[in-house]
């Protein structure tokens, strides 16, 4: 993926180069919505609002080739970091360079503009972006000018997990143990993929539109602030932009067997020595609150562990596909988490202000499923 930064305008190039015949009857539909722009979304009459003119500019795309794209809906959406919401919703025409003013956006600062072409099985073929627009109340704002682009996925690296057994929990002895971590035996029968890093922002933005972070000035940072219910979401849509693939989350015995990479120590590169903010086993693998300096961290500065995962030891917390609850007493063959309960979601791996304690293999977490903030992330399987 390419970013062109600019205060107003990022670039994104090609997703899909499949071609199909276009929808006439649709595109006659889309010049009857041009006509009516703000009648499908918008802020109420009782709400503060401006007017927004900006230009969506096509000129990049030959008009033929974006005809026979069969793109049967294009949705400008703007986005209110504040509530991390859409607050303004209009739908546009096709393939052709045209200069619009939206009536009616809710005022505010820093905001996103986001356009998608979407084809019948909606899935997004072209997308832009401007950044950085403000609305002041009763004049017409100057939004700039949005670049249309063909759409891409950043690259998401995986790596095979082969199937195999994991000692899953903690010795009694472990410098930070918690009641939780009984140690068991636990088998998985099949390999799979795991994502070599956290789902980075770009790669969230590029997918869903928009950019939830909290800490949203680093594209190659982990994505955070994101619920299990999102991160469903994100994956329904993915699943449906790539063909080739099934994504999901990984279950908590994928991620401690991963995470471990054939060890049985705290962390995949050792022993901990402090379980505080000076461990320098934990210094050299990962994030914490000893070197993170309260930022999040762009993904893979850090040493991988064996299996060539990254960060699996700190910077952002990291969703599993498991409701919580106790370890059982014995062998577990294939474990998909509790099957009672289920209110709470399974997160693992600490984040960039955790202690040393709290990002070993062992450490458990849980969360409920609508929980958001800014150390919570996750990375994907792929089969």
């Amino acid at each position: 993926m390419e970013h062109v930064h600019q205060k107003k305008c990022i670039q994104l190039k090609n997703f899909n180069d499949k071609r199909s015949v276009t929808n006439m009857c649709n595109y006659a539909l889309l010049f009857v919505w041009l006509c009516c722009l703000s009648c499908s979304g918008g802020s109420s009459s009782s709400e503060p609002t401006g007017s927004l003119k900006v230009e969506v500019n096509w000129s990049d795309i030959d008009y033929y080739q974006c005809t026979q794209m069969g793109i049967t809906t294009v949705v400008l959406e703007i986005f209110h970091y504040e509530t991390s919401l859409f607050s303004s919703t209009y739908l546009l025409q096709p393939c052709q360079t045209t200069t619009i003013t939206l009536d009616k956006v809710k005022i505010g600062s820093n905001l996103t503009l986001v356009i998608n072409a979407k084809d019948s099985e909606k899935k997004i073929i072209y997308q832009g972006r401007a950044y950085g627009i403000r609305i002041d109340e009763l004049i017409v704002n100057d939004g700039g000018t949005v670049h249309i682009l063909p759409y891409d996925i950043p690259t998401m690296n995986f790596v095979s997990i082969p199937p195999g057994t994991v000692m899953m929990g903690s010795p009694e002895t472990e410098i930070g143990r918690a009641e939780d971590e009984k140690q068991h035996l636990a088998s998985l029968s099949k390999g799979f993929e795991l994502q070599t890093t956290e789902v980075t922002q770009a790669q969230w933005e590029s997918v869903m539109g928009f950019n939830t972070s909290a800490y949203y000035v680093c594209q190659n940072c982990p994505v955070e602030n994101v619920s299990w219910y999102e991160v469903q979401e994100f994956i329904k849509q993915l699943n449906k932009n790539d063909t080739k693939h099934v994504y999901r989350l990984p279950t908590e015995a994928e991620w401690e067997y991963a995470a471990r990479a054939g060890t049985q120590t705290a962390f995949a590169n050792g022993e901990i020595v402090d379980e505080n903010c000076n461990d320098p086993v934990l210094n050299e693998i990962g994030w914490f609150c000893g070197n993170a300096l309260l930022e999040s961290k762009p993904v893979a500065q850090k040493k991988p562990n064996a299996f060539g995962l990254y960060d699996m030891h700190g910077n952002v917390l990291e969703w599993c596909q498991d409701s919580y609850g106790e370890y059982p007493d014995g062998f577990e063959a294939d474990p998909v988490g509790s099957t009672t309960g289920g209110e709470y979601k399974v997160v693992r791996g600490g984040h960039r202000l955790s202690p040393a304690s709290h990002c070993r293999s062992a450490k458990r977490f849980n969360y409920k499923p609508d929980t958001k903030n800014l150390f919570l992330g996750f990375r994907l399987v792929r089969t």
